[in-house]
């Protein structure tokens, strides 16, 4: 790809040397015809037929191929709604149907009918690329969102508002060379979530059968460790509150106060935007490095109880005053042992805490149940995780680095 003159109007930041001149810019019902479906009446129960003619609702549209579908209707209902049956490669636009769903997109890979909630644009010259069209609306989402926010009290778009949506694009030959470009990119990052699906599924099974005790680490000698004990995590973990300031305490620079934010997918992480305070007010010991961070209480109860072990902290910090830091001997082991049944019944317990607030107390986390292993065995569990969450994180980067990769190239290929 090279560099385009961005003075020029209509003309891409970037884009395959073999192309040039200006994209043309028509509205939406100049280039397609925009028709919608309907929803049979459930009542009637010979109107849905499991093995007849797919119907999509906004539920079933991905921003991608559909290639399945959770509902089918009978020949009745098409003849009786007079239902129209759309081509293979028809984009698809929801309407409707909750503000997240609002400019949804899917690309038939099979013909169907479509409920009331969704347009399709039905390309009647045969002159465009469903794919380059497909990429060109969900790069555009948030134009239909913003637009559905401010002029309606039910956000939602119309018939109407496609039709008259703006839309540039090049001639057909780039418009394929562009969507089969995304589209093999598309399938490899799909590869990359697959692989990642995968080795997450190899992990939970090695939790199973370690935590069972089904599969045993053995000695140097080869012989068994002892047998596991059942204790309370206080027995074994010492768990502080974290740091309650004032706005007035924050500062530009100081002690950084970790909060859940800091969690991600029960990963650490540390952001620009950190929270940080004057270190004259931190009363407390500061957290380290293989310490565990825990969230003790939020407004979203689901969060309550999520968990990561610090690492790679570059500077004097502490937790948040709805936080927990627990410290051990051996915190790689109990962070692997936070994703068992054992610490789910812990946290699940407490979720919802009084009214909307999610609260889970130092008493219920100190008097859980944990079932654990000699300090040998323990060592050894905790290293072996470590290795395959290294591996998981590997992948992941390289998925987010191919999306954000993604991500660049459509805000510089598409205007």
């Amino acid at each position: 790809m090279s560099k385009q003159n961005q003075h020029k109007p209509n003309v891409p930041e970037l884009r395959f040397p073999e192309f040039s001149g200006e994209w043309e810019e028509k509205k939406v019902k100049e280039e397609f015809k925009v028709v919608s479906g309907s929803t049979p009446l459930r009542s009637k129960r010979e109107y849905f037929d499991d093995n007849g003619i797919p119907w999509i609702k906004t539920m079933d549209l991905n921003n991608s191929e559909i290639n399945a579908v959770s509902e089918r209707i009978s020949k009745m209902a098409l003849n009786e709604l007079n239902l129209k049956v759309l081509p293979k490669n028809t984009i698809l636009i929801a309407m409707y149907g909750g503000f997240n769903q609002i400019g949804r997109t899917g690309l038939l890979t099979f013909e169907s009918t479509i409920n009331q909630a969704i347009s399709a644009l039905l390309d009647i010259k045969q002159k465009h690329n469903s794919y380059f069209f497909q990429y060109y609306f969900n790069h555009n989402v948030n134009k239909w969102r913003r637009y559905a926010a401010s002029s309606r009290k039910d956000p939602n778009i119309t018939k109407k508002d496609i039709e008259s949506f703006k839309i540039v694009f090049p001639s057909y030959n780039e418009q394929k060379r562009i969507g089969d470009f995304f589209s093999k990119l598309d399938r490899q990052i799909e590869l990359e979530e697959k692989k990642l699906a995968l080795l997450e599924e190899q992990k939970k099974g090695y939790m199973q059968k370690i935590f069972s005790q089904e599969l045993r680490f053995k000695d140097e000698n080869g012989n068994e460790y002892p047998e596991w004990e059942e204790k309370r995590l206080g027995e074994i973990a010492k768990i502080t509150r974290g740091l309650t300031y004032k706005p007035s305490d924050v500062r530009c620079n100081g002690v950084r106060v970790l909060r859940s934010s800091n969690i991600i997918n029960n990963k650490f992480y540390m952001h620009h935007d950190d929270v940080f305070v004057d270190d004259k007010i931190v009363k407390i010991p500061f957290v380290n490095n293989g310490d565990i961070l825990i969230t003790a209480a939020n407004g979203s109860p689901r969060l309550v109880g999520k968990h990561a072990l610090i690492n790679k902290l570059s500077n004097n910090s502490v937790a948040g005053g709805f936080m927990y830091t627990l410290k051990a001997e051996n915190t790689k082991f109990i962070q692997t042992w936070m994703y068992t049944t054992e610490y789910q019944r812990i946290i699940t317990k407490v979720q919802g805490g009084n009214g909307s607030i999610g609260n889970l107390s130092k008493k219920d986390l100190e008097t859980g149940l944990i079932t654990v292993p000699s300090t040998e065995e323990q060592v050894k569990i905790g290293s072996f995780f470590e290795k395959i969450d290294g591996i998981i994180l590997k992948n992941l980067q390289k998925t987010q680095r191919m999306q954000d990769m993604k991500k660049s190239l459509l805000q510089q290929i598409y205007l």
